[in-house]
């Protein structure tokens, strides 16, 4: 009987360092999270946990269930599949993709940046020949307004 219990042990240890990895963790890191939910559990203690080699308390458990981002009930009884390490092949697609992805939306976002300062230098094309043209206009008044009286400004106006 004792003997299942140390494969219990074991096998919730190897679904710990799965889990952990999934999620990018360091063992170190794991620690930390840990340490923050109040238990001193060192980077070293972990490795031992998730290799057999030290049993875990219900505390750490339930303290290693909340930091990997599960209840302690939902880290016991995940499918392997869900805590197995992915293919090197599935990563690299993954990654691949993420680049294309980041590649298209940069293209994407440099064209839109183009358009943005096309629209911009037009408007100020604009306002640069409206602002001329209404210096021109105002050029053009004010030798036909010198010779006026200020009744007639004031009937003009």
């Amino acid at each position: 009987m004792e003997l299942a219990w140390l494969d219990m042990e074991k096998a919730m240890g190897t679904r710990i360092r799965g889990v952990r990895e999934r999620r990018g963790l360091s063992q170190a890191q794991l620690s930390e999270l840990v340490k923050s939910r109040g238990f001193n559990l060192h980077q070293t203690a972990i490795a031992k946990i998730e290799a057999g080699k030290r049993p875990l308390r219900v505390g750490e458990f339930f303290a290693l269930s909340d930091c990997l981002g599960f209840t302690p009930m939902g880290l016991f009884y995940l499918p392997e599949d869900a805590i197995a390490p992915r293919p090197l092949k599935e990563l690299d697609a993954l990654l691949a993709a993420a680049h294309e992805s980041a590649r298209e939306s940069e293209g994407s976002m440099l064209q839109n940046i183009n358009d943005l300062i096309t629209i911009h230098v037009g408007n100020e094309s604009r306002k640069q020949l409206l602002a001329m043209q209404m210096r021109i206009a105002l050029q053009r008044e004010e030798p036909a307004a010198e010779g006026m009286s200020d009744g007639e400004r004031q009937a003009e106006a």
